[in-house]
C-alpha cells in the first residue's frame, strides 16, 4: 500500500519505506492521470485556443527537415525505406546544410509533399521551375551520394 503526499518534489510512503524525487508530473502519469491535449484545449479559452492556432501555423512554416519528418510521424528508417536507403543515409541528409535540389525534392516526396522553389522580389515572387525535369536515375544518384 502506499499514498501520495502533495508536494513539489512529492515523497511516496510504501510498506518498505521511503522513495523520494518523484516530481508530481511523474507521480500523476504514473498513475494514470496524464490528460490528453484534446481535453486541455477544451479547457482553453477561444482566445488561448486561437494564439496556440496561429503560433502552430507559424512553427509549421519554419522547420528544419527532421523536425518536418516528426512533424508528419515518420521514422528515419520509414523514410529510409521510401528512399530505397539506410537509415543512417537519412540520418546525415537530415544534417546536411548543403545538398542538391534533386535530393531534397525526392525527401519531401517521400514524405507525401511536393517542393518548389521560390525566388522573393521586392516586385513580387517567382517560381523557380528549372529543377521539374529532372530524371529519375538522377535523383537517386544524388540521394546515394
Amino acid at each position: 500500500m502506499s499514498r501520495w503526499i502533495p508536494c513539489e518534489r512529492s515523497v511516496q510512503i510504501t510498506d518498505i519505506g521511503l522513495r523520494r524525487g518523484t516530481s508530481q508530473r511523474q507521480s500523476d502519469r504514473d498513475h494514470g492521470m496524464a490528460k490528453s491535449f484534446k481535453i486541455l484545449r477544451g479547457r482553453m479559452t477561444p482566445a488561448t485556443q486561437a494564439r496556440v492556432r496561429n503560433k502552430t501555423a507559424h512553427m509549421m512554416k519554419d522547420m528544419a527537415l527532421h523536425e518536418l519528418r516528426s512533424a508528419r510521424e515518420l521514422t528515419q528508417g520509414a523514410l529510409a525505406e521510401q528512399l530505397n536507403l539506410e537509415q543512417p543515409a537519412v540520418s546525415k541528409l537530415e544534417r546536411r546544410t548543403d545538398m542538391y535540389v534533386s535530393t531534397l525534392r525526392r525527401y519531401i516526396e517521400a514524405m507525401g509533399g511536393e517542393l518548389e522553389i521560390i525566388a522573393h522580389f521586392p516586385e513580387g515572387n517567382v517560381r523557380i521551375n528549372q529543377f521539374e525535369g529532372l530524371e529519375q536515375d538522377q535523383v537517386q544518384e544524388t540521394v546515394a551520394r
